[in-house]
């Protein structure tokens, strides 16, 4: 279990490898819906990486960070996690961590109404996500799909929202000629 492992690094003392299940916990917590201890468990794994100066895991954690307070409902607080391991993804040449925070920033962008800054979220990860080609990129397709379809839709373009939207969908589900 996550808790065993996090307490097997921090028996062994070696804090660099107890920041990976802390931020594995964090995740967790977050899809049971437990934002607090989400939150605590990431801001120490990030606590960690930045200890340790490793700025490709500071980008990640910041990404984590992010994720917890949009699911947590605190938008701003996520737009800043998620612009600042933007710009420590791009500084490391983590093409993959500056694409995600991309694709969360446009589906922010979406919800607030701006649309010109959605749509350069998107065609600025448009080109990372053609040249990395499955299998890399299918964990980040699935979420630009879903921000294509919400500019789609709110763009008032439906049927294109639909294909993009079950594009997604097909994805996830597993029924993608890529997971066959």
């Amino acid at each position: 279990s996550l808790l065993k492992s996090l307490t097997l690094c921090r028996a062994g003392g070696d804090s660099w490898y107890t920041a990976l299940p802390l931020d594995d916990l964090g995740r967790h917590e977050r899809r049971l819906g437990n934002y607090d201890a989400a939150k605590t468990y990431v801001e120490e794994s990030l606590a960690i990486w930045r200890e340790f100066d490793d700025r490709l895991h500071v980008a990640r954690a910041l990404r984590s960070l992010g994720d917890v307070c949009l699911a947590a409902g605190d938008r701003d607080a996520a737009r800043r996690h998620y612009w600042d391991s933007l710009i420590l993804s791009r500084d490391v040449g983590a093409e993959d961590g500056v694409t995600c925070a991309r694709v969360y920033l446009a589906l922010l962008a979406i919800e607030g109404a701006d649309l010109e800054a959605a749509r350069t979220h998107l065609v600025e990860t448009r080109g990372y996500l053609r040249r990395a080609g499955p299998p890399r990129y299918l964990g980040l397709i699935a979420p630009w799909l879903t921000a294509a379809a919400c500019l789609a839709a709110a763009e008032d373009h439906p049927a294109h929202a639909v294909r993009l939207s079950g594009a997604a969908a097909a994805l996830r589900s597993g029924t993608s000629p890529f997971y066959m």
